[in-house]
Parts: structure tokens; sequence; C-alpha cells
């Protein structure tokens, strides 16, 4: 969760939970490597070159979870064990058959929000599964509502598929990857505008639309859908807030590791499988 209000549980379960494993690690003799799954977020607020060196953070961090990350790394490196650390972007979905794995969180939990609060564009349409039959045979919803943050924002997101390939791949290199980190991200972002108006053709739903004149608490409106909108993704404004750094993926020392990509046609796919699949089919 990126809520900060949560603060002490995201530290009990990252920092409290990765020194717990850590000592369990020690117990093994015989052991080959702790790899420890981190996020490209420990960047915080940086948006120059991140390498996949040891990171210095002297911009701050955007939530207390890309914090407590950071201070994992640390522990990591810092605890004595063969090591390998892995810096995975967002992870959305499979690209071979779009299935979000029941996924609520992250990304998923952001689009699940503007589709929990669009709801109410419906008039009289108490769940998704109604809400869609009637979208499909009267017509597109509008919206009409503004989210916080810019449109303009890019976002990084890697397929669950792509990251699980580059970690076995990691994890095949033997001692090459001791000691080192892999950020996995892809070579392109796309704007956070593209991804809402994806899963909103998916839904077959129209009007948000991103005010970066809104602010970020003591919104006052009288749009139903913009105030549920605005209350739902509240734990999801650095989406909408920060745009991405830019990344460094050398891999070295490892030369054969698979790059991961992301266009709009797979973006599009996922949306829909997301719709379908979370939306739809199970009331909300």
């Amino acid at each position: 969760t990126f809520d900060d209000n949560k603060a002490e549980e995201i530290r009990r379960a990252n920092v409290g939970g990765t020194e717990n494993a850590i000592s369990l690690a020690r117990r093994f003799d015989r052991l080959d490597r702790f790899y420890y799954m981190s996020t490209a977020y420990v960047c915080g607020k940086r948006t120059d070159i991140i390498d996949e060196d040891n990171i210095e953070n002297s911009e701050g961090f955007k939530n207390v979870y890309e914090n407590t990350k950071w201070q994992c790394e640390g522990i990591v490196r810092t605890s004595g064990l063969p090591f390998t650390i892995i810096r995975p972007s967002i992870l959305i979905g499979d690209s071979r058959n779009g299935d979000s794995m029941g996924e609520a969180r992250m990304m998923y939990g952001y689009l699940l929000a503007l589709c929990q609060s669009a709801r109410h564009a419906i008039e009289g349409a108490s769940s998704f599964p109604e809400y869609w039959h009637r979208a499909k045979t009267q017509r597109w919803a509008n919206v009409n509502a503004r989210l916080y943050g810019s449109g303009e924002v890019t976002k990084n997101m890697v397929t669950v598929d792509d990251a699980v390939r580059v970690c076995m791949a990691i994890r095949a290199s033997g001692g090459l990857a001791e000691g080192q980190t892999f950020n996995v991200v892809n070579s392109r972002n796309l704007p956070i505008a593209y991804i809402v108006d994806s899963m909103q053709r998916a839904l077959r739903l129209a009007g948000y639309s991103y005010d970066a004149s809104l602010p970020p608490t003591g919104l006052v409106t009288d749009n139903r859908v913009e105030r549920a909108a605005y209350r739902r993704t509240r734990p999801f404004f650095p989406y909408a807030r920060y745009t991405e750094p830019n990344w460094v993926c050398n891999h070295r020392p490892i030369s054969d590791i698979p790059r991961v990509t992301m266009t709009e046609e797979l973006c599009d796919f996922l949306m829909r499988r997301f719709v379908e699949d979370t939306i739809v089919s199970k009331p909300r």
C-alpha cells in the first residue's frame, strides 16, 4: 500500500519482514544467494538518470513504501550474505493472456478506484455487472469528472511474465549476479492519461480528465463521481504527480538478460482483461 496513514504497518511488513528473512537465511550454512525483490522506485523523487548501483537518495521519497524499500536494500547490502537485488517498476498483468491474477493494489488499485467511482455516473447501477449491461445496451457513460494530477506524467509498467523471465535469467547466471543490482524496467513509458483512457474505453466510459490545479487536500465539488474518485484515489496521488526518471538497464555483468517493453496495444489488451475479469464479473 502507498497509504502513509499506515506507515507503521508498512515499516513492519517491509523492514521487519526483510530483517526476519535475513535472520532465517543466516541459519543455512550452504546458502547460495539471498535474492531481494526491491522496487525501481527506491529512487524516490529523483528524475535524473538512475543506474543499477546503490542509490544515494537526496531528493526524498514520494511515500513511506519507497522509503522502506530503500532502507531494506541497505539492510540486505550490509547483511554479510551473498545477495542479488532486483528492482522492477510497476508490475501489471500477464502479456500472454492479460490475467491480472485478482490484483487490486498498486496500478490496478488506482484503476479499480476510478472504476468504482464511475459507477455513480449510471443512475441505479448498483453493481458492475449491471453497469456493464446498461453501458453495452444503452450508451456510453460520461462521468465528466476531473482527476488529481497531470495526464502528461508517465508510468513505467512491466508485465509479470516479462519480470519472471528476467529473474530466471539472473538466477541462471550463477555467480555473475552476486552483489549486483538489476533494474527491471521497460524501454518506454506511457502517459498516465493514456492508461486511464485505455481503461475507460474497455469500460465503455468517458469523461475522466486530469486537472493539475486540483489541490492535494480539501477538494470542494458538487460532482459525485469527482468526489468519489478524489477520495478513493488519494493513496495513489503520486502516480499522477511524479513522472518517471530515466532508469539505466545495463544488467552488468550479464549480457543475455531479456529486454522488456510496453506498447499501447499491450496496454489496451491488459486493460480489457482487467475490466472483464476484475470489474465486470464481480460485483463491487
